[in-house]
């Protein structure tokens, strides 16, 4: 079936207590060995390089963070700014409410999504737009 295989490379599995270094070292000494690479030492560079990633991970969560932050005190501040106008016209036209709208809205969107979130007994957000037991995705009611 042709020619026998001529064998390049061959795995060492050491025995427990030996240092690998040295082993690495006596086979480097003979003269058909061309190199010789210690796993371990590859795992501890991979890890150390992990570990240099956490912290750029961790950055980048921060700055995710601090952007929907602000992406929502934005969205916020446009939705109070449009209810103010809306009230102006609502004044222009002869309607004094007696209570700050503003305030009311805000309070009303707070209480009605705790209150959904609550009731569903889930934190997920598809879970708080389940207002009837038969309709829960999560078979949680």
């Amino acid at each position: 079936m042709g020619e026998k295989p001529e064998y390049r490379s061959i795995y060492y599995n050491l025995k427990e207590g030996l240092d690998t270094h040295e082993a690495a070292a006596e086979l480097m000494a003979e003269n058909q060995v061309s190199a010789v690479t210690v796993n371990q030492d590859m795992k501890e560079r991979l890890s150390q390089m992990m570990k240099s990633l956490d912290y750029i991970v961790f950055v980048v969560i921060l700055a995710a963070a601090a952007l929907a932050f602000i992406v929502l005190y934005n969205l916020t501040n446009i939705n109070i700014t449009e209810r103010i106008r809306e009230i102006a016209t609502v004044k222009v036209l002869g309607f004094f409410p007696k209570r700050n709208i503003v305030v009311r809205f805000s309070g009303k969107l707070g209480t009605d999504s705790a209150w959904n979130r609550s009731w569903t007994g889930t934190w997920d957000f598809p879970a708080s737009f389940c207002y009837r037991p038969d309709t829960c995705r999560y078979g949680i009611l």
